[in-house]
């Protein structure tokens, strides 16, 4: 089994509620990894402008955005509204993660472990940071840290 991160890595599984049974074996591998996945389906809300702000709000606060990639996924419009929030918000961390070639039957194959394992500790390899700034900036510089503090980064001015 692949060891847990240090720290935790927050992501965004952005999926057709068809493919729920692949993608709930695929945020049970991420969360053995220290992750915490956040996948929705919401009934409970029925204005589409609220739904679509808690999911831009969800994704906004999330780490990485995984794709879980099948036709299901392509043909759903609440999908296609996630990539583009995503996008709009400028998401690095996004992983586009096919869902019919990375399963044998109904569990993950090595190659997508590790494959996830991988890019989840490249994204933890920067511990330390040195931030060199004006002391006028400083009000600027302090959310940053705060922010990036959360990831197990450290910082030394």
């Amino acid at each position: 089994m692949d060891k847990p991160l240090k720290q935790r890595v927050y992501i965004f599984l952005s999926h057709s509620h068809q493919d729920i049974d692949k993608v709930r074996v695929l945020r049970n591998y991420l969360e053995s990894l220290n992750t915490e996945p956040i996948m929705f389906f919401l009934l409970s809300l029925t204005d589409k402008d609220a739904i679509t702000e808690l999911i831009e709000n969800e994704i906004d606060a999330r780490l990485w955005f995984i794709y879980c990639d099948s036709e299901n996924a392509r043909n759903s419009n609440w999908v296609k509204t996630e990539i583009q929030i995503a996008k709009k918000l400028g998401k690095t961390n996004f992983i586009t993660f096919d869902l019919d070639t990375m399963f044998d039957k109904d569990s993950l194959k090595l190659e997508a472990k590790r494959y996830l394992a991988e890019y989840a500790n490249n994204i933890f390899k920067l511990k330390k940071i040195f931030l060199s700034y004006s002391n006028k900036d400083r009000y600027l510089v302090l959310p940053i840290t705060h922010e990036l503090s959360k990831f197990g980064i450290e910082f030394f001015f």
